[in-house]
């Protein structure tokens, strides 16, 4: 089976506030109506992940519980990866290569730039920006997360919520 990622990147979070780490960040009013929005859209389509990867920082995570939600997606199996928060394109990488190969269809939902340079390196198509909600849609020709690698999956599509 093809493997199908879904690189997403967290909605509009709200400015720090004092003293306020950047990872305790909580998403504003309009990023938790983006990503309600975003998710609608993957169902309508009829996206359906398989497995939902995330960086535990709180805007990542409500990110992630929304599109869940939406997507009967149970919040309980959101798989929380440290290394995503404030990751290289190289870290990961090698998160991606360790996904689990029983799920074809994943999403990855973290932050910039490394989401925009990850999804620029690994797809077939110039990515130069993912905005706040933003999805790049790749597919890959193979069976195993392993193989993954620079230039190796076809974009389908890439969406914003100004688009939807």
């Amino acid at each position: 089976m093809p493997k199908h990622l879904w690189i997403i990147r967290h909605a509009k979070a709200k400015d720090n506030e004092a003293g306020e780490a950047d990872f305790d960040r909580k998403l504003s009013k309009r990023g938790k109506e983006d990503a309600e929005e975003m998710a609608l859209e993957l169902k309508k389509i009829g996206i359906a992940p398989q497995k939902i990867y995330v960086s535990p920082a709180k805007r990542t995570r409500k990110t992630a519980e929304i599109m869940a939600e939406v997507l009967a997606y149970a919040e309980n199996d959101l798989v929380e990866v440290s290394g995503v928060y404030e990751a290289s394109q190289q870290t990961l990488l090698k998160i991606i290569n360790n996904f689990d190969d029983a799920a074809d269809r994943a999403f990855l939902i973290g932050h910039n730039p490394g989401l925009t340079l990850i999804a620029d390196y690994l797809s077939d198509k110039d990515i130069d920006f993912l905005p706040t909600c933003g999805i790049a849609y790749i597919q890959f020709d193979f069976d195993s997360w392993q193989l993954v690698s620079r230039n190796t999956g076809k974009l389908q599509w890439l969406k914003s919520p100004k688009e939807i």
